[in-house]
């Protein structure tokens, strides 16, 4: 590459990179060049699919157009190769990881591997930060400050949480399942793995108090804005067990799967269709209030054992909020259950203890009741 180096405060080397170089990289090493990145490559996003666009009809301007490439290192090393040169430059570079420009090198690679001849030619600006004499924390910081000039959801900077990784690496070494907590990581099927998003209502839901159900109700975001502090830190941190969050997540989606069954979205606002649709993080939020005796966090729990249970619980607490609802009067949903003050203090009123013998019969098998 055509190169030049800085060296105070901390060295690193920066210059242009043909496009066929970073196609063999991704070959060879695939998304782990990505491993502290806050993303994935996104695959065929309108944006890639420009670049690629560009590779394979115009790659002069590619170097133009592109904003280049950050790349971290735990060292580099420079190879004797053009030493009295700044033409051409050879390097070993160990510990990779790409923390900004996933998505170029992405494209720049799929344009090549779907055979753009043109795009071989293509050049990207690319800087190589050695972290070897850099303190502590700096390259998270870099990572941070790279990335916050590109449009990025906020909650994508759950991914520089530690935590992150250990849920996702204890799941898949325990059990077996994936987490997806990075965007652009494929979504698991239901039996393999969970999401972040899921991981978030669940853990949001199964929190002792009330307010966090009303708040991921209203705006999940709100749950990872800054992952610092609470809410955030109380639902990710180091005592949070991937068992304990897999196992949540199960639950959700059972209450879910009865939820589903009793809405419609028809009839009037106080039937229990439309509890089931506004008020089902409540109602989570209690059935795990039910659960307090289930040890979610060990790895012998079986929903199978539990999930009549579940349901059952799930139902009879849905009857109960509707019972509680039917006596307010008019009263809009969507606001009441974004309203933790409110839902605090009907809390008070809603069962625990839930006598389950009975069972669940799903609505359209059972007699219709007051509600239906």
């Amino acid at each position: 590459m055509d190169w030049g180096t800085i060296g105070d405060p901390y060295r690193a080397y920066y210059g242009r990179v043909s496009a066929d170089q970073i196609h063999k990289w991704y070959s060879e090493y695939g998304t782990r060049l990505f491993d502290s990145n806050i993303r994935n490559f996104k695959g065929d996003t309108d944006v890639n699919i420009d670049m690629q666009a560009t590779l394979a009809e115009e790659p002069g301007k590619f170097w133009y157009f592109n904003n280049g490439i950050t790349i971290l290192c735990n060292s580099i090393e420079k190879r004797a190769i053009g030493a009295g040169s700044r033409g051409v430059g050879e390097f070993l570079c160990k510990g990779v990881s790409v923390v900004n420009g996933a998505q170029t090198v992405g494209s720049l690679s799929g344009a090549i591997a779907s055979g753009f001849e043109k795009a071989n030619s293509a050049e990207v600006i690319a800087r190589f930060i050695s972290l070897s004499e850099c303190p502590s924390g700096f390259s998270k910081e870099v990572t941070t400050a790279t990335n916050t000039q590109n449009k990025i959801e906020r909650r994508d900077f759950a991914s520089l949480d530690e935590n992150q990784e250990r849920l996702k690496s204890e799941l898949h070494l325990d059990l077996g399942k994936t987490y997806a907590y990075k965007s652009g990581d494929p979504v698991p099927r239901k039996e393999d793995g969970c999401t972040l998003e899921e991981a978030v209502v669940g853990l949001s839901c199964h929190y002792s108090e009330v307010r966090y159900s009303t708040e991921v109700k209203q705006a999940i975001g709100r749950m990872w804005k800054d992952k610092s502090r609470p809410p955030y830190t109380n639902l990710f941190n180091d005592n949070t067990s991937a068992i304990m969050m897999w196992n949540v997540v199960r639950v959700m989606r059972e209450v879910d799967l009865v939820l589903g069954l009793e809405s419609s979205k028809v009839g009037a606002v106080n039937r229990m269709d439309h509890v089931a649709v506004h008020g089902n993080r409540f109602i989570l939020h209690h059935v795990f209030k039910n659960l307090e005796d289930v040890q979610l966090g060990d790895r012998s729990f079986e929903l199978s054992s539990y999930a009549e249970r579940i349901r059952a619980t799930t139902y009879y607490i849905l009857e109960s909020v509707s019972v509680l609802i039917s006596g307010m009067g008019s009263v809009y949903l969507n606001n009441l259950f974004k309203n933790h003050k409110k839902l605090g203090a009907m809390s008070d009123d809603i069962p625990v203890n839930v006598d389950y013998a009975g069972g669940y019969t799903p609505r359209r098998l059972r007699e219709p009741t007051l509600f239906d």
